[in-house]
């Protein structure tokens, strides 16, 4: 702010005359720079929005309804201020006076709140506002509008339209050149969409958990260190600890002893790094269990690719190490044998004979099916069993049939890419799918494949066992028709019965519940129970809803009412589980 002064008395008229002068040329330069600014400004606004012609600036509200009072330069600074901010940033805004008053809403704020800017007037955008919420925000609106204070607040709006949004409002207090109080320039900031994100996020979070803590394996978060931080439920198990408290902090290289000690901290020095380790041991369990373990550890990394923690997979493979064991025993028995029996070589020439005759007839009268298929996927060999579940002849496949002819449709690209896998020497993991016989019938199969190198390590052909499990897929059948006989048994009781997790979410509910939304059972599942029951319910049993999740089952009576019916007095129970 600038003031002009006065001619000073004390000065002869002539000074005077000369002063006076000199004021009507100033303001009259002021007069031409407000003009030029004016026209700036105006050039401003064109500009923004794209227009050569006459262009709609925002206009405070109570101009919008009827005021024909004319804008001032000031006026047109302000309009092109919130339309230059309004296209830069996607954010509402708005504007207080110093009494508390909206002078002016602009057209992104008019469609996050789904409102004219009429609607406005009267604080008509409170009624807009989730109830949960709203009286927080009348508190932060009442103590916050007519002061000179900065507002942060985030709250909820139901719609016209009966959509949900978040919004994020922050308010800026104005002042004059003297520091008076002149109102506030507010931004209004739609974060819905980041509120989804945060809440997909958690539900990742959470599938995540729940996959690692129903692993068969023994699963270990270490510090770079190795001192174990978390344990799965399972992985105690596993180790026979008693809790995690009595592992936590530990040195998990000295569960190890003698030199598997040394191959666990070598792993552990190789996942600092930054690389994937693993390594085959015996390890005892916390009770004195002798097991053998298959461990793979891998670094966990922060946002710039750093580890920070170890996570460590641990299988026992004990069972399979003394199959192994067994089997290496059996090689060395047989070695020995076929030492001894080298002067007789007709006999073991026979003796070969008659073995290669009895595994011939164990694998083709195996109650499992085999067959191996080559590098094109073409069946080279394959058993009795198998033969008999497809209803071909032997003649009709070796050699001739692809492996894509007796599998389902939508089975066939995923045993390309275990083939794939198979030839590039990766491991594969059992598969279920459907065998198609000749005749067009189908059997549920669990398919387990290993892959045959020669000498040089080049891919020969595929070993595939096959274990018939139509038995326990009619039996997940049946159990899928129990689930739905629940259902349709529950949809006769006249109660109203309904299963909500601890956030309150709808699991099941029977029919008759379903009628606080005049839908079905289905619809229900997913909502939160504030969607389904009346607002005034919700809000007066909340106190027992919590207390029933703590463990405390409760029981009341109320009224209550379906859309649409007469009142009722209800007996409620809430149970915990």
């Amino acid at each position: 702010m600038s003031a002009l002064s006065p001619v000073d008395p004390g000065h002869s008229p002539a000074d005077a005359g000369e002063a006076q002068a000199r004021l009507q040329a100033l303001e009259a330069e002021l007069q031409a720079l407000r003009a030029e600014n004016d026209h700036l400004r105006r050039r401003l606004a064109q500009r923004i929005s794209g227009s050569d012609g006459d262009v709609s600036l925002p206009v405070p509200l109570d101009m919008a309804q009827g005021t024909n009072r004319p804008a001032s330069t000031a006026q047109h600074e302000y309009e092109g201020l919130l339309a230059a901010l309004a296209s830069v940033f996607p954010i509402g805004v708005f504007r207080i006076d110093s009494s508390g008053l909206l002078t002016h809403v602009d057209a992104a704020l008019q469609r996050i709140f789904g409102l004219d800017a009429q609607d406005f007037i009267k604080l008509g955008w409170l009624r807009l506002i989730h109830p949960q919420d709203r009286e927080r925000v009348e508190r932060h609106w009442a103590d916050n509008v007519t002061r000179s204070n900065s507002l942060n607040i985030e709250f909820r709006l139901i719609r016209p339209d009966g959509d949900l949004v978040h919004v994020l409002v922050r308010n800026v207090p104005l002042a004059d050149a003297d520091g008076q109080h002149q109102g506030h320039l507010g931004f209004v900031q739609d974060i819905t969409s980041l509120r989804t994100l945060q809440e997909d996020a958690r539900i990742q979070e959470e599938l995540n958990r729940q996959i690692i803590a129903n692993s068969p394996d023994c699963t270990k978060v270490l510090d770079l260190q190795g001192h174990l931080q978390q344990i799965t439920a399972r992985g105690l198990q596993l180790v026979q600890a008693d809790s995690l408290e009595q592992v936590q902090g530990t040195d998990w290289a000295q569960w190890w002893k003698g030199e598997n000690e040394a191959a666990a901290r070598a792993a552990l020095a190789q996942a600092r790094r930054g690389e994937t380790a693993r390594f085959v041991a015996f390890g005892a369990t916390f009770k004195g269990t002798p097991k053998w373990w298959d461990t793979v550890i891998s670094p966990i990394r922060n946002e710039r690719g750093e580890p920070v923690m170890l996570l460590a997979v641990s299988r026992d493979i004990t069972d399979q190490y003394r199959q192994q064991e067994e089997i290496r025993q059996l090689n060395t028995e047989l070695e020995r044998r076929v030492r001894e029996r080298t002067e007789a070589l007709a006999e073991t020439n026979e003796r070969l004979l008659r073995s290669l005759r009895d595994v011939t007839a164990l694998y083709n009268q195996a109650p499992c099916g085999y067959h191996s298929v080559n590098a094109q996927g073409i069946i080279e060999n394959i058993n009795q069993t198998e033969l008999d579940w497809l209803g071909y002849q032997r003649e009709d496949v070796i050699g001739r049939l692809h492996f894509h002819e007796m599998i389902d449709a939508v089975d066939k690209q995923t045993q390309m890419e275990r083939l794939r896998r198979l030839i590039d020497g990766l491991p594969v993991d059992p598969v279920e799918l459907q065998l198609v016989g000749i005749d067009g019938r189908r059997r549920d199969v669990l398919v387990s494949t290993t892959a045959v190198y020669d000498e040089t390590g080049r891919f020969v052909c595929t070993n595939s066992t096959l274990v018939d499990i139509s038995a326990r897929k009619a039996a997940e059948h049946a159990l899928e028709a129990q689930t739905q006989l629940l259902q349709s048994v529950s949809d006769a009781v006249p109660a109203q019965i309904a299963l909500y997790d601890r956030q309150l979410i709808c699991r099941f509910a029977n029919a008759s519940y379903a009628r606080w939304r005049n839908s079905s059972p289905e619809q229900l599942l997913g909502l939160h129970l504030s969607q389904i029951a009346r607002a005034e319910d919700y809000q007066a049993n909340l106190p027992r809803l919590q207390a029933a999740l703590a463990g405390e089952p409760q029981s009341l009576e109320g009224e209550r009412q379906f859309p649409g019916s007469e009142p009722f007095v209800a007996a409620v129970s809430y149970t915990p589980y």
